[in-house]
């Protein structure tokens, strides 16, 4: 009987084992499937996607680890680095006493900023709020997740944009508030001025309710500009649920050679204009956005 009753649970184990194994192949980035809100601080996901960062991405990736704020992940994709960024982040994830909070994905081929952004907000949970960090940019201050925290208080916040300083230079950003007649027409899409810049951030559940294809030219996702193409779609529906942040809370990398402005402009305003053309969103109900909305 005791023979029989090992076996039982050498099978029970092996079943758990096997389970794990098969939820971390479905699920690589290891977020949590709920979100829930932890001694007032609810969970927010820092996407950070990166290529050939090795000058910056220590300080990169110290700026989100030392936020004064626990309940957080950080899922760190790097898109097949030739640099040696990859095992740069690796280390000092390794060696951080916060390790458990960061999740890293090794590209095994380019697949591009927005198709990385795509499938990591789509394995995490709807209520998370998402912030998008470039892999070459830096989070200001170590109260940034504090600040929206504090912003997602509002039920009637869904999104939110800016403030931003650069380096070199510590100029401030181009962001500012949302004009009231642009809410009203939902005329987003038909403005030249792009002002609702970094830092971004969103419920999940928001972001993934745009099409897919609406984030792709010619069956591949955009490679430039691709922070239009899920902000506008993301502004329409969010109806004025939207709040811009005066605060300085990302410093905007300006001396990366790899930057979309210096590498093909040409092309980064063709991409611009093709996703200003694309029909606008329909603005969501409260209903519709209740798998999301914190109330």
């Amino acid at each position: 009987m005791r023979q029989i009753q090992g076996l039982i649970a050498l099978a029970a184990i092996g079943s758990c084992v096997l389970l794990a194994a098969l939820m971390q192949e479905h699920n690589p980035y290891r977020v949590r499937s709920t979100a829930p809100c932890i001694a007032g601080e609810k969970y927010i996901v820092v996407i950070i996607p990166s290529y050939n960062n090795i000058r910056w991405c220590q300080a990169n990736i110290k700026s989100v680890i030392d936020q004064n704020y626990s309940n957080y992940h950080v899922i760190y994709i790097d898109d097949r680095s030739t640099d040696g960024t990859s095992e740069a982040v690796t280390k000092l994830v390794d060696q951080s006493p916060l390790k458990n909070r960061i999740t890293i994905i090794h590209n095994d081929t380019r697949k591009g900023a927005l198709a990385n952004i795509y499938h990591a907000i789509h394995a995490c949970p709807d209520k998370a709020i998402v912030a998008t960090v470039d892999g070459d940019d830096f989070l200001a201050s170590a109260d940034v997740l504090q600040i929206l925290n504090k912003a997602y208080d509002d039920s009637n916040v869904w999104l939110t944009y800016g403030q931003f300083a650069t380096y070199p230079g510590n100029a401030l950003g181009i962001c500012h508030d949302m004009p009231a007649q642009i809410i009203k027409e939902a005329s987003y899409r038909a403005q030249q001025d792009w002002f609702t810049s970094h830092l971004r951030t969103f419920y999940a559940g928001l972001f993934k309710k745009i099409k897919e294809e609406d984030l792709k030219f010619k069956g591949e996702f955009f490679t430039m500009t691709w922070d239009r193409a899920f902000l506008y779609p993301m502004m329409e529906m969010a109806n004025g649920r939207i709040k811009f942040i005066d605060k300085i809370l990302y410093i905007y990398n300006q001396a990366n050679p790899l930057n979309d402005f210096r590498t093909n402009v040409r092309y980064q305003e063709h991409c611009c204009r093709l996703i200003q053309q694309m029909p606008p969103y329909q603005a969501l109900s409260m209903e519709q956005a209740a798998s999301f909305c914190i109330a």
